[in-house]
């Protein structure tokens, strides 16, 4: 969605119970980024009203029919920021029983999704937030009364309509992802001529029609989710940790050379001296630069890599 969008928003409330019953009101929060398109005017006065336009007024008297009501606003007593309806209620059914949601009652195992009855509203909501590429909108909303079919208090088995909690079966969101709007600029010369009129010859073309400066646009960036970016970041990181790492090998190993050669040289003077000299202790530092710088280049590695993803995936 982008800015200026009127999003439709359904609410299904099903029973899965085994007694009938009613919906007696749904609550909807209004998250920022997300108006709730009202006005008090009806009919003529409404149609009047020069400030609002075609699909707002429409908007509007959509909201109307659903029975949206009980404001709540920001501190700032500005904005709306929830909103109930009791369109489902066993008080404004039409007809008798035209609300009432039948139980889906004993399920003795050949029951499917079709036997699941249910009842709807809607709400229309405008966008207002500013088109910041892959912004998520949470909408949340809750069934915050109930009652039997002869309209009498009742106990939902597992959730409390009294309590608006994430994740239990009365209360369900859905979310909006804003598109960007993002217009970019390349410059790049078609012709030369020596005066004023363009001649075929002098276009820059190749054999098939295309000029031959036309700009290359790298679109493997463009609009890529966040996982996917962070993908190549990660890519990019790692073979970045992997070439430090190599730096610091070499590093490793000429200093390592150095040490051990200055080593090794004590060693064969002090076994000289004792007259113990074996070419065991020549061999010995050959053996530890391989081991020791290679062991280093691993922890190395393995220490960029997860730094990296670390700080890729935090």
């Amino acid at each position: 969605v982008k800015k200026g969008d009127i999003v439709t928003y359904t609410f299904r409330i099903y029973n899965e119970g085994t007694i009938d019953g009613y919906a007696e009101e749904i609550t909807e929060d209004i998250p920022e980024g997300l108006e709730f398109i009202w006005s008090e005017k009806e009919g003529e006065e409404l149609e009047a009203d020069t400030t609002l336009t075609d699909e707002e007024k429409e908007a509007i008297e959509f909201n109307q029919k659903y029975l949206w009501g009980k404001f709540v606003y920001d501190e700032n007593k500005e904005n709306i920021v929830q909103i109930s309806s009791s369109y489902l209620s066993k008080e404004n059914e039409t007809t008798v029983g035209g609300n009432v949601i039948k139980a889906f009652g004993k399920n003795d195992g050949t029951k499917i999704e079709e036997d699941l009855s249910y009842k709807e509203l809607s709400v229309k909501l405008k966008v207002i937030a500013n088109n910041i590429s892959g912004t998520t909108i949470r909408n949340e909303a809750c069934i915050s009364e109930d009652c039997d079919k002869n309209g009498d208090p009742v106990d939902d088995r597992d959730s409390n309509t009294e309590e608006w909690k994430k994740y239990e079966d009365d209360e369900d969101f859905d979310n909006i992802i804003l598109q960007s709007f993002d217009l970019s600029l390349r410059k790049f010369i078609i012709a030369v001529s020596h005066d004023e009129s363009i001649e075929d010859e002098e276009y820059l073309k190749n054999k098939d029609g295309s000029y031959k400066r036309a700009p290359v646009v790298d679109t493997s960036k463009l609009n890529i989710g966040s996982t996917s970016l962070k993908l190549v970041l990660l890519i990019h990181n790692i073979m970045f940790g992997v070439n430090f790492c190599c730096t610091i090998r070499l590093s490793i190993i000429d200093t390592t050379i150095a040490i051990d050669l200055l080593g090794s040289l004590g060693i064969f003077l002090f076994s000289c001296s004792k007259n113990t000299f074996s070419p065991f202790f020549i061999d010995l530092p050959v053996k530890y630069i391989i081991i020791y710088t290679n062991m280093k280049f691993i922890i190395n590695t393995l220490y960029w890599y997860f730094s990296f993803v670390k700080n890729v995936f935090k």
